[in-house]
């Protein structure tokens, strides 16, 4: 999807779904990045002519727009698909997953994990184990990510 100036929204939008979340720098992106603790607020501004003054267009208006599927949704599928990868893998990323750190936590809310999230939209289309599913059929797989696709929220 192109900005008005030409530049990408999702490739910088999507980076979360194939990375871990770090702590970002504050203030950078915090509305195009759902990572960052933001809603997604793409908005356009425009010039009208006649006034001069901006209109400020809503998401819905802009993915009529550009005719581009739901940017959440995206987001989201490719999440899955990451997630099943791993899941399939017998390699470094996988034991990376698995792994439980020793030691004391620090106070406060557990920091969320990017494991949690794909847990979390499985649990919504009522699969427990995603894991054994992924490994399993990868046809199925497919099917549950396009499923996912259709939650509503991050």
């Amino acid at each position: 999807m192109k900005g008005p100036t030409g530049w990408g929204i999702y490739p910088l939008s999507l980076l979360e779904s194939f990375a871990w979340n770090f702590p970002p720098a504050r203030g950078y992106c915090d509305t195009l990045v759902p990572a960052m603790g933001a809603p997604i607020s793409l908005r356009q501004e425009k010039i009208n002519n006649m006034t001069r003054q901006y209109e400020k267009r809503n998401n819905i208006e802009i993915q009529q727009l550009y005719k581009e599927p739901d940017i959440v949704a995206v987001l989201k599928n490719r999440r899955m698909t990451w997630a099943g990868h791993i899941w399939r893998s017998n390699g470094l990323m996988k034991e990376v997953l698995k792994w439980k750190p020793q030691g004391k936590r620090a106070l406060g809310r557990p920091k969320q994990r990017w494991i949690d999230k794909v847990e979390k939209n499985l649990a919504e289309i009522g699969i427990r184990d995603g894991e054994t599913t992924a490994h399993d059929d990868r046809d199925r797989w497919k099917q549950i990510c396009v499923a996912v696709m259709g939650l509503n929220g991050l």
